[in-house]
């Protein structure tokens, strides 16, 4: 399946922010040798690893296709599973081994109205599942048996931003209140709600729950435990909280470029876990953990003590790994509109596809070599190219006047059409390898971000860390582009995003030199995404000169793969 993102809506407006950065790239990242390797002896056995039982789009309603970011279980029926539908309510879902049954889909407001649906929480007494999203302070309240609707609870309309996350604790919803830390509101025996008080403060993007506490995530903190009666207590991660889920009295908690922390929560003790991947969401189950990464799935044995070792298993995302939940010997994954279930003891498992970018867009006549990444013990093969265990290799192509595929991996992947890497030549002036940005931003990391995006909030999360601790560690600074619809209201914008936000509209039209229109930086911007990127994405990395040394609609943090120009040429 080969898709394409949805370009850029002319009529945006940007917000600009920066911040600086330092850590010089890993070793391994030097280009190696371009002499070919022997050829392995073959075949060569697969570890044990996923083997996808079947995958399914889910049906939810609402704006375009379904914006799937949260699973949660049924407490009280195992087989069943809420997901959130961020613009259109949640669907209840019933799994079995050979597939899911839609149940229902929530009802929409009769006014037409959205409800926001980024995450999900459910009160098992009164059978209420309560709706919350980062755009708008409106939490729906429905039947968690049919969908209806049963009504709505605000926040007396003070603030413009939502909640980023809720959950039902000990007769409470405790709600991750952004700049307005970790609210709880009363939960009466029919689910209705009471009013609003803070239980912390802070800038709270998560929530999780325990027996007798709950869990807070705290942007550039760390976990906040906050024990039923008790004081709060934090403790330090090494890396930006992004989720969270318990399990066995342990937190696992989500760190994005800087993998995964398990909390003992009885100890307080903390093990980090070096996952390689931009992970934005993780679950373990007995010896294994899995990393939700940007880029797909990857599964690895965990023993009792000590780090990880390689994966042993991999699934490529086709958007993104929003979410996965390990339910015994099976992992349900939630891929933005694709909800999938895997067998974590096939030993028989899918084959192990190395990290390959997914596009560029270059500049005409430009030829240019590019990293794929081999994080398995066993060799595996990218298009012709072998790439020895757990190291990287480079891939060389000639100049390029006309679109073309390379078909990068192993056979059944490209069976499955999920490793097809496209380079496209862009012909009009718009942002391309080689060529001048259309800002002013020489030597500087370029994020443009769509603003109201669920999927991209592990991305800034990260990014924020990553400012304050050091960055990518190549001297060059961090520009933010965060783009928003003109007609929105920017109020709950600034509140959920004010680190990295300069409250002053067209501030992008600026750093154009020499002037050109707002509309034409819009348009050269606006590039072809090349085989996705959740809505609108554009990493940029920029020269000295101002020109495009690396171009991805995927974001994965400090583990990139390089790409290097052989032949640039000079742009317009």
């Amino acid at each position: 399946m080969r898709i394409r993102a949805q370009a850029l809506v002319a009529t945006l407006l940007a917000i600009v922010a920066s911040a600086g950065c330092g850590s010089s790239q890993p070793s391994d990242r030097n280009p190696p040798p371009l002499s070919p390797l022997p050829p392995p002896t073959l075949p060569v056995p697969l570890p044990r690893g996923l083997r996808r039982a079947w995958r399914i789009v889910v049906e939810g309603s609402g704006t375009g296709t379904p914006h799937a970011t949260r699973m949660v279980q049924h407490p009280a029926v195992p087989s069943d599973v809420f997901v959130s539908n961020s613009f259109g309510g949640f669907m209840r879902y019933r799994v079995t081994p050979v597939g899911a049954r839609l149940l229902f889909s929530s009802a929409q407001p009769a006014d037409g109205s959205l409800l926001y649906c980024n995450r999900l929480a459910f009160h098992a007494a009164s059978d209420t599942v309560y709706c919350v999203g980062l755009m708008g302070s409106v939490i729906g309240l429905f039947d968690g048996t049919t969908g209806a609707r049963r009504g709505t609870a605000a926040d007396g309309g003070k603030y413009q931003a939502g909640f980023r996350d809720a959950v039902v604790h000990g007769g409470g919803l405790y709600l991750a209140g952004v700049h307005r830390g970790l609210l709880r509101r009363a939960v009466a025996p029919d689910g209705s709600l009471g009013a609003a008080e803070r239980v912390i403060e802070g800038t709270i993007t998560g929530v999780a729950e325990t027996d007798g506490a709950v869990i807070a995530l705290e942007r550039g903190r760390g976990l906040v435990l906050v024990p039923d009666g008790g004081p709060s207590e934090r403790v330090s991660l090494p890396g930006p909280p992004l989720e969270a889920r318990v399990r066995g009295g342990r937190a696992v908690v989500a760190l994005g470029s800087q993998g995964v922390a398990l909390v003992d929560l009885s100890t307080r003790e903390v093990r980090h876990l070096v996952t390689g991947c931009m992970t934005g969401s993780a679950d373990v189950g007995e010896g294994v953990l899995v990393a939700g990464c940007r880029q797909g799935l990857r599964v690895f044995t965990l023993p009792a003590t000590g780090g990880l070792g390689p994966p042993t298993g991999s699934a490529r995302a086709v958007y993104s790994e929003a979410d996965v939940m390990v339910r015994g010997s099976d992992l349900l994954s939630l891929d933005w509109w694709m909800l999938s279930r895997f067998e974590l003891d096939g030993a028989e498992g899918d084959p192990l596809d190395v990290d390959v970018p997914q596009g560029w867009t270059i500049a005409p006549g430009a030829s240019l070599r590019f990293e794929v990444h081999n994080p398995f013990d066993v060799p595996r093969q990218a298009g012709d190219t072998l790439v020895p265990p757990r190291s990287r290799a480079w891939i060389t192509e000639g100049q390029t006047s006309e679109e073309r595929s390379l078909e990068m991996g192993s056979d059944s992947a490209r069976r499955r059409g999920e490793v097809t890497l496209t380079i496209a030549p862009v012909l009009d002036g718009r942002a391309a390898l080689g060529q001048p940005l259309p800002l002013s931003m020489p030597g500087s990391r370029v994020y443009v971000l769509q603003a109201d995006c669920a999927l991209q909030w592990p991305e800034v999360e990260d990014l924020l860390w990553l400012r304050d601790h050091g960055g990518f560690g190549d001297g060059r600074p961090i520009e933010v582009l965060l783009l928003v619809d003109q007609n929105s209201d920017f109020d709950w914008y600034r509140a959920a995003w004010a680190p990295l936000t300069l409250p002053a509209v067209g501030a992008l039209a600026a750093l154009a030199v020499p002037p050109i229109s707002y509309s034409e930086i819009l348009r050269r911007l606006d590039i072809r995404r090349l085989l996705l990127g959740p809505d609108n994405a554009l990493f940029v990395t920029t020269d000295a000169a101002n020109r495009v040394t690396e171009l991805s609609s995927i974001y994965r943090g400090t583990h990139g793969l390089a790409v290097e120009l052989l032949a640039p040429v000079g742009g317009r």
